[in-house]
């Protein structure tokens, strides 16, 4: 039987520092170590926002290639956070989304000299259907 992808609720990653922080924070390792994926409840992002930006799956092939990672494609800056593309060949055959934390809370944790908080590309809002 395949492993499960569990579902982590990362409310307390966003509180002081406490014991539910930390059984957070070991959570996340063992999903990492375990089956590399998880899901995740509990951000701190009103579901309105969510809404919005579960749109961005469903622009144009033209339109997410400008939120494309460095790795796929060369010109861009962003090396982590981006659209990475389905990968013919590949095992998981997955496509998806890296988000940052200014996503949740605005440019003042960006530090692009760091990959993990590097600026989060977006479309710009016209460009986003419905």
């Amino acid at each position: 039987m395949a492993p499960m992808i569990p579902t982590i609720d990362i409310a307390p990653l966003f509180g002081p520092a406490c014991g539910a922080r930390e059984a957070v924070d070991r959570a996340i390792a063992a999903a990492a170590a375990e089956t590399g994926f998880m899901a995740v409840r509990g951000a701190p992002i009103a579901p309105a926002q969510v809404q919005a930006l579960k749109r961005i799956f469903t622009l144009d092939a033209a339109e997410l290639r400008r939120l494309w990672r460095r790795k796929f494609d060369a010109r861009h800056a962003n090396v982590y956070r981006g659209w990475f593309p389905r990968q013919e060949g590949h095992q998981t055959y997955k496509e998806g989304i890296d988000m940052g934390p200014d996503v949740a809370y605005g440019a003042a944790v960006v530090d692009n000299a760091d990959p993990l908080r590097e600026a989060m590309p977006l479309p710009p809002e016209a460009a986003l259907p419905g």
